[in-house]
């Protein structure tokens, strides 16, 4: 039975959060309200709450948009996700800008990665790479935050079974 609840964007999240942590940049601590922690990386809708559990801590927002399907690869699927970086100063937001970008914009080397970090889910990545990253700018709606957009895109193949429908 396939698992309809799974996504690529959902997989980059768990991956880039591993990684923020892993370069020390962000720390799990950071983002633990009493007993419940909390993954600063979330879809759009859940930004507000989110605001209001962590203060001024660095977050991103995500959303994704899947491409039009070339009929003569119809296994192959095209997404773009779009990450909005918020973050208390220049130098935090620059970090994890610089961070993105030397995860995402290795194209088939990136999707190795990612291959490797989600080896036991249903995605084979083929290529990501980064198709906009904007430059950091004072945010007008958090006060005093700063922010920055930067759009990855994902080449991917999803396991399928034996009639073609997702495994």
């Amino acid at each position: 039975m396939a698992d309809y609840s799974l996504s690529v964007a959902s997989e980059i999240r768990k991956y880039l959060w591993s990684e923020l942590q892993a370069a020390g940049i962000l720390s799990a601590s950071d983002y633990t309200v009493g007993s419940l922690s909390l993954n600063p990386i979330v879809p759009i809708q859940q930004q507000p709450e989110l605001v209001d559990k962590i203060g001024g801590k660095p977050f991103i927002v995500y959303d994704e948009i899947e491409s039009v399907i070339d009929s003569d690869l119809w296994y192959v699927h095209n997404e773009q996700v779009l990450f909005t970086v918020y973050a208390e100063d220049f130098k935090t937001a620059n970090k994890i800008r610089n961070l993105m970008v030397d995860l995402f914009r290795r194209q088939d080397a990136s999707a190795h990665d990612l291959n490797l970090y989600t080896a036991a889910n249903n995605f084979g990545y083929l290529n990501v790479t980064i198709l906009e990253n904007r430059p950091v700018k004072a945010e007008r709606s958090t006060t005093g935050r700063m922010s920055f957009d930067m759009i990855v895109g994902v080449r991917y193949v999803r396991h399928l079974g034996s009639t073609g429908r997702f495994s």
